[in-house]
């Protein structure tokens, strides 16, 4: 009977410890916005991602097709964002996550492309990120 017991309180605390999950960093009230972003020779599509104050955000970025070799990227100065996206599988996308904790309108551009095949010559690619 005591081994019983033991067991059902382990599988308890395993499951209970499951449940928690990983918290760091995600708003209090648990908003997650999720955001598919495609990353095309000359634009982002969307061009503007509208998120709240205190949400918690992951783009899901992706090359557009044929254009793994650009370089693309994602880059925010002011939430320390600078990520290359290379991969066009929109199954197996780049995530790129962070806490919207600074209201404003801040700029999004390819930080990454001049690592890519067209070098400095490649256009600027530039989106909004707007945080109420």
């Amino acid at each position: 009977m005591a081994k019983l017991a033991i067991a059902l309180i382990l599988i308890a605390v395993i499951a209970l410890s499951g449940c928690a999950g990983n918290t760091a960093g995600k708003s209090t009230d648990g908003t997650v916005k999720i955001i598919p972003l495609t990353i095309a020779h000359t634009s982002y599509n969307p061009g503007k991602i509208n998120v709240n104050l205190g949400d918690y955000v992951k783009i899901q970025a992706v090359a557009a097709v044929g254009t793994s070799t650009h370089a693309h990227g994602v880059t925010i100065d002011e939430y320390g964002i600078n990520k290359k996206v290379t991969t066009e599988d929109p199954s197996s996308p780049e995530v790129i996550e962070f806490l919207a904790d600074k209201a404003g309108t801040f700029k999004i551009y390819c930080g990454t492309c001049k690592e890519g095949i067209f070098g400095t010559d490649h256009p600027k690619i530039e989106a909004e990120l707007v945080v109420k």
